[in-house]
C-alpha cells in the first residue's frame, strides 16, 4: 500500500503512515491506503482494535502540499482534502475500537487523523497543531471535540501547539507515555479488553463515545469545498519555495 505498511499482531491491526522522509505528509495515496486498511481490518475476526501509528520522528505534518501545489486546477487541489474526509467516515464507522498512537508530532490533517480516533495514546514530547485558519481552511474534528470552548478556540484560530501533557489534561488524548514500545502495551491491552467484550456492548459504547465526532463528516465537506480554491495552489506553491529558499 502507497505511503502505509500495516503490522498484525496481539489482537491489533497496526496501519503505520510510513513516509518519514516527508514526514509522513498525507497526500492523496497514502490516505487511500488508510482508508484501504481500515476496511480490511473492520472486518476481520483476528483484530479486536484498529490503531494507527507513524515511523520516524512524525505522526504525520498534515496534507502534502506538494500535492496541492502541482495540483491542474481547484479540482485536483481538493483531492488530498476528499480523501482525508473518506477516512474519517471509514474511522467513525469501524465496528471495532479505533487508537492513535502519536510517536511525535501531529499536525493540521494528522492531528485531524489523530483525534478522529476512539482513544489517543502519545508519546512524550508529542505535540498537536492545527494550522487551517492560516491557510483558509477549517478542522471539522478539533471543532467537534468536547472541551472548553475557550480552548478549542485557541488552538482552532491561534494555532497554538499543545503538548501531549497539555492534551491529556484537557481530555484530547488519552494517555502519555515514556516510549512507543510502552503505548503499543497499553494498545495491546486494550485488545484484550475489547475482545472480551460482545459485539452489542462494544457497539454501544463506539457509538456514545462517536455520537460528538459525527458532526465532523458535514464540516469536512465544507473543508473540502474551502480546499477548491486556486488562492490555496498558491499559497501551497508560495509556502514550498520559501521553504526550498
Amino acid at each position: 500500500m502507497a505511503g502505509v505498511r500495516v503490522e498484525v499482531g496481539g489482537g491489533v491491526y497496526w496501519v503505520v503512515l510510513s513516509r518519514p522522509e516527508r514526514l509522513n505528509s498525507l497526500d492523496s495515496a497514502t490516505l487511500a491506503s488508510v482508508e484501504g486498511a481500515l476496511g480490511e481490518s473492520c472486518g476481520r475476526g483476528d483484530v479486536a482494535v484498529v490503531a494507527l501509528t507513524g515511523e520516524g520522528r512524525f505522526f504525520s505534518s498534515g496534507i502534502d502540499l506538494a500535492e496541492v501545489a502541482s495540483a491542474a486546477g481547484p479540482g485536483e487541489a481538493s483531492r488530498p482534502f476528499k480523501a482525508l474526509a473518506g477516512v474519517l467516515g471509514a474511522m467513525l464507522s469501524c465496528p471495532k475500537p479505533v487508537v492513535a498512537v502519536l510517536n511525535g508530532p501531529a499536525v493540521a490533517g494528522g492531528a485531524e487523523l489523530a483525534v478522529a480516533a476512539d482513544l489517543v495514546y502519545a508519546v512524550r514530547g508529542s505535540w498537536l497543531q492545527w494550522v487551517e485558519a492560516r491557510w483558509g481552511l477549517v478542522p471539522p474534528v478539533l471543532a467537534s471535540l468536547s472541551i472548553p470552548e475557550q480552548v478549542k478556540a485557541r488552538l482552532a484560530l491561534a494555532a497554538e501547539r499543545v503538548s501531549a501533557e497539555e492534551a491529556l489534561r484537557y481530555g484530547i488524548i488519552a494517555g502519555v507515555y515514556g516510549s512507543v514500545e510502552e503505548a503499543r502495551g497499553a494498545v495491546e491491552a486494550l485488545a484484550r479488553l475489547a475482545g472480551e467484550a460482545g459485539p452489542e456492548a462494544l457497539g454501544a459504547i463506539l457509538e456514545a463515545v462517536r455520537r460528538p465526532k459525527r458532526g465532523a463528516l458535514a464540516l469536512a465537506e465544507k473543508l473540502v469545498g474551502l480546499a477548491e480554491s486556486e488562492a490555496l495552489i498558491a499559497r501551497a506553491k508560495a509556502f514550498l519555495e520559501r521553504r526550498r529558499g
